[in-house]
């Protein structure tokens, strides 16, 4: 009897439609892959908070154009002006594409939402939002809790039993925890690659030590940061909530690209037998970083790859 065979069902981090910044494109790509729970990335929500909204469009359009593939441009049109506290989603407006490659254009836009609304949208397509993120919080040190409650309430609403998070200071801690007591909804920290501050597990065991947080694993990044994914699962299994399986290939020059999962870049198969042998009964988002036009091709590569290891326990 395997309680992770027996009660395995893949789900998907919805990075790796980051380029399409579309909710209606995500439930349809679900709906195509057969898949019914999401780990929504941050690139498919904005809480404003005390930022200008134009600075978070920028910042988020920068991102979009340095991930894309090469030809396949991202552009914004509509209002950059949002008020604070506002809890923006963003939607496609318009697509141009040449030919069967990776050229063309992709136009979004923000709107302001709330949160029952997308939850809605979710829950009547039968989707389950699992968690969210994973991200740094909107607030400094002396803005007080308000900023991470409103996450929390986004948690609420979604019905999502944990929160990803992959940077948190000092001075958040106690709040943060007080309001997972308060909620009985979980920050998992993230683990985020060779720069992050949370990378490693020498990094990761101390901050654990003092604080009651979980772990969301993302198996790229664990390689990035000289871990193999496998010895992340040892040394925090009590805490894994979630894992992304994402595999990175690298060029000479240090840049990567998403790759299909079982590629080679750590030990798939032994992970998952390492989850099934470890009674894991968390979440495994599928997550493919390649951002080209078709990333629907490469996801049900991966899915096929994870669900036949299952199968073979």
């Amino acid at each position: 009897m395997s309680r992770f065979k027996d009660n395995f069902e893949i789900g998907l981090q919805t990075w790796s439609l980051g380029h399409y910044p579309d909710h209606d494109y995500i439930l349809q790509a679900c709906e195509d892959l057969g898949i019914r729970h999401v780990d929504i990335g941050n690139c498919h929500f904005e809480f404003v908070g005390n930022r200008p909204s134009a600075k978070v469009i920028d910042n988020h359009l920068r991102w979009l154009n340095t991930h894309t593939a090469d030809g396949l441009n991202v552009r914004y049109e509509g209002e950059r002006n949002f008020p604070g506290g506002s809890f923006l989603i963003p939607c496609i407006r318009e697509t141009h594409f040449r030919g069967a490659g990776d050229q063309g254009e992709i136009v979004f836009g923000y709107q302001q939402t709330d949160y029952a609304s997308l939850a809605a949208r979710y829950r009547e397509k039968g989707i389950t939002i699992d968690t969210f993120g994973p991200g740094g919080l909107p607030w400094r040190a002396d803005d007080g809790e308000q900023e991470a409650r409103r996450i929390f309430e986004f948690g609420k609403t979604t019905g999502a039993g944990f929160i990803e998070l992959h940077t948190i200071k000092e001075p958040q801690v106690r709040a943060l925890e007080a309001l997972q007591e308060e909620y009985g909804i979980k920050v998992a920290i993230h683990n985020h690659g060779k720069r992050h501050e949370f990378g490693k597990i020498e990094q990761l065991k101390p901050f654990f030590e003092k604080t009651s947080f979980s772990f969301s694993l993302d198996t790229a990044w664990a390689v990035d940061a000289g871990e193999d994914p496998l010895d992340m699962v040892r040394a925090f299994g009590d805490r894994l909530l979630c894992v992304h399986c994402k595999e990175f290939e690298y060029e000479p020059d240090g840049s990567y690209h998403g790759v299909v999962s079982g590629s080679g870049a750590f030990d798939l198969p032994g992970l998952i037998k390492l989850l099934d042998q470890s009674g894991y009964d968390g979440l495994l988002a599928l997550e493919y970083e390649g951002f080209e036009r078709d990333s629907i091709t490469p996801l049900w590569q991966s899915k096929a790859t994870v669900e036949a290891l299952v199968a073979a326990l």
